[in-house]
């Protein structure tokens, strides 16, 4: 039979009480949620005072933090322009993206902005960027740094380029030097003492590809996405000195430091490390992103982060209490054969000021266990490994849950599945459904075996 080009859409409801995992909120205070009409893909965020402005895919939007509402709406005519990331000054906005030059947008009436100029070459990319006296430093990919004039801000000037670099993605500032997180370069150091002849100094190696820079008082901190972030002292400025790595769970995408707290958007989740030892910056605070966490912008403990499709506001709030945070939802182990026993380990980390005692780990499966010890202490800051065991006495699937009893104030008891083998009710890609019946909303029966040749799509809600 010929496949239909109709599709059938069946809906179905399914009641059913699960435990699910704990979202972690370890020292994050949620607050607000906004999500502005007509745009999308928000991927960066810069503040001046309560004004925050938020780059996205097909314009940017201005914010009052204070009063929580929408200012104003910026949408270029050619739907083409996109406005990723930029920089912000005291009436203009500077805004661009891969390919798509820099715009420079008036937001003298912050309710109506208003294009002012268009600038570059065709085929340009403009991404982070930055606005130190009277200059704007501009990251162009494979095209260096761009450092403009901004004596008429709606009329910016080139006064100098540099070529030198490997792939530019954003700038930072100290003193008068610019650090340039230079991709495959690493963090490239630029003399700016006179910006119209800037000084390619040196360039350091990186853990990874270098996409994001920031500097808080004598450091300098690198996302470098699956490499973490690097922490580099630069109290002379001109000669960074390596200091540490902080491995994050994901992928890390834009750094912002306020004096030794470091707030980072790491695709999955934001992560809030603690520099206070710099050799050694460690967890102190995480958020799972509902969506992706793109940007990010902190002033003193408040964080506006950029999710993909809405922009949301938390507040960062240490405990001098044992916290527990773990950096996963769920636990997997890879097809074992019967007789044998695999191993997967984890990480309890104490995010709080105080020390955490775990009172008891457990699962409920006689093939999944948890090596002793199954209670401990875990100090400020630290870390305590624990080892999962499955040793199976026949071949298949086998399910459970991992309980984890703690004295952390706000999550004393945390949940997480935990599955072994392969489910063999589970489909590759491109097998054949077996047939099946599910009633829908109305209580009619649909058997899939009622509509061969036709494409079906499956809809189902679940009741908690």
């Amino acid at each position: 039979m010929e496949a239909s080009t109709s599709v059938l859409t069946l809906t179905f409801l399914v009641c059913f009480l699960v435990v699910t995992p704990c979202p972690a909120d370890d020292n994050m205070a949620p607050g607000f949620t906004f999500a502005p009409p007509l745009l999308k893909e928000f991927q960066d965020v810069e503040l001046n005072g309560d004004l925050a402005v938020i780059f996205a895919v097909g314009g940017l939007v201005l914010y009052d933090l204070a009063e929580q509402d929408l200012v104003g709406v910026y949408t270029p005519d050619e739907t083409t322009v996109r406005t990723y990331r930029g920089a912000i000054g005291a009436d203009f906005v500077y805004s661009g993206a891969r390919e798509d030059l820099l715009q420079v947008i008036d937001i003298t009436n912050p309710s109506e902005p208003q294009l002012a100029t268009v600038h570059g070459a065709v085929g340009q990319s403009f991404e982070g960027m930055g606005i130190k006296d009277g200059y704007l430093y501009a990251a162009r990919h494979g095209d260096g740094i761009e450092i403009l004039d901004l004596a008429d801000p709606a009329e910016p000037v080139t006064v100098a380029e540099i070529p030198t670099l490997v792939h530019s993605w954003d700038v930072a500032f100290k003193d008068d030097i610019v650090y340039v997180a230079d991709g495959a370069g690493g963090l490239a150091v630029i003399d700016v003492t006179n910006p119209a002849a800037p000084l390619h100094l040196l360039s350091v190696p990186t853990a990874g590809s270098a996409v994001d820079v920031c500097v808080s008082n004598d450091l300098a901190m690198v996302a470098l996405g699956s490499a973490g972030v690097d922490v580099f002292d630069i109290s002379d400025p001109g000669n960074p000195q390596w200091l540490g790595n902080y491995n994050s769970s994901a992928l890390a995408i834009s750094v912002e430091a306020v004096g030794d707290t470091l707030y980072l958007a790491d695709w999955d989740d934001i992560e809030v490390i603690d520099l206070s030892f710099p050799a050694s910056p460690h967890l102190i605070g995480f958020e799972f992103a509902p969506v992706r966490a793109m940007g990010l912008a902190a002033r003193g403990n408040e964080v506006i982060l950029a999710d993909w499709l809405s922009v949301r506001g938390y507040r960062f709030e240490p405990t001098f209490d044992g916290d527990l945070h773990l950096p996963f939802k769920k636990l997997a182990f890879e097809g074992v054969p019967p007789g044998s026993t695999e191993q997967i380990s984890f990480e309890c980390i104490n995010t709080g000021g105080g020390s955490l005692v775990v009172t008891q780990i457990q699962t409920f499966s006689e093939t999944i266990t948890v090596e002793p010890p199954t209670a401990f202490t875990v100090g400020p800051g630290q870390t305590h490994e624990v080892i999962l065991n499955f040793s199976p006495e026949l071949p298949g699937f086998d399910a459970t849950f991992l309980r984890i009893d703690s004295d952390d104030p706000d999550e004393s008891m945390r949940i997480f599945p935990v599955v072994a083998g392969n489910d063999p009710n589970s489909l590759e890609l491109g097998e054949q459904a077996p047939n099946f019946t599910l009633f829908d909303l109305q209580g009619v029966p649909h058997s899939l075996s009622d509509h061969l040749g036709e494409v079906v799509v499956l809809a189902f809600f679940a009741n908690l």
